[in-house]
């Protein structure tokens, strides 16, 4: 199951430099893990990437996505990460990190673009929505 973020987040993506990414906020309750994963994925220009943040249950935890080309694996098409974040036309969450029953809280998906490094002047970038999933399986 997956959270689809709404079309503010589609676009070129590329434009807001190498500190840019997507965060959001989950409390995940199962009995069955400490730890879970979170999985992002971003489709454009024919390729799907995807990128797996981990993180712990039971406690509101900010499961952050750098948009790194070195983070993330093409899981199909033939474009480049540069090119799919050039054309993303849809960025995906998922909302079932267990195998088995499992209570999500979502909130607070966004897309940041911190300042780089090396003193950039880049403006911060943030957009949210909000959503709730309860048990999954």
């Amino acid at each position: 199951d997956y959270m689809i973020a709404p079309p503010k987040f589609h676009g070129d993506l590329l434009s807001l430099g190498p500190t840019a990414r997507f965060e959001v906020d989950e409390m995940i309750q199962t009995t069955l893990a400490a730890d879970v994963t979170v999985e992002y994925r971003i489709f454009g220009f024919g390729a799907t990437f995807r990128f797996e943040a981990v993180g712990a249950t039971g406690a509101w935890t900010t499961f952050s996505a750098p948009l790194d080309p070195n983070l993330w694996v093409r899981v199909g098409g033939d474009a480049s990460f540069q090119d799919t974040l050039k054309a993303v036309q849809r960025v995906d969450v998922s909302i079932d990190s267990a195998n088995g029953p499992e209570t999500i809280r979502f909130d607070n998906f966004r897309l940041t673009a911190p300042p780089a490094p090396t003193g950039s002047s880049r403006p911060t970038s943030a957009c949210g929505c909000r959503s709730s999933a309860s048990p999954g399986g």
